[in-house]
């Protein structure tokens, strides 16, 4: 498929968003050719009420490890269907991205 520059820089954008991010996934923009051209690539596509989520493969396997080695105790959050809120456990990434604002702004 031959993309225009903009295309194609959005296309790598999202690419690199995705691929640097600390879980292997990202928000992407709703956009149909986006969609098509990060599933052509191989990264799972979800769309939620929020908006739409893009996953490395690597990132899908890792989380459906850990779902059926743990179950319901497991960390991680299935992507498919309705969760349950954990409300008895901390909020690690708050305190992660506090502590990075602390020490950005000090």
């Amino acid at each position: 498929m031959i993309y225009t520059p903009e295309t194609s820089a959005n296309i790598l954008a999202a690419m690199q968003s995705i691929q640097m991010s600390n879980n292997g996934w990202s928000w992407i923009d709703n956009d149909d050719t986006l969609i098509k051209a990060l599933q052509t690539a191989g990264y799972t596509i979800i769309e939620t009420a929020a908006g739409v989520q893009a996953y490395t493969r690597r990132a899908q396997e890792a989380l459906a490890a850990e779902y059926k080695a743990h179950g319901a105790a497991s960390f991680a959050v299935p992507t498919y269907g309705t969760t349950a809120p954990k409300e008895h456990a901390p909020d690690y990434e708050g305190m992660v991205l506090a502590r990075q604002e602390r020490f950005l702004n000090d």
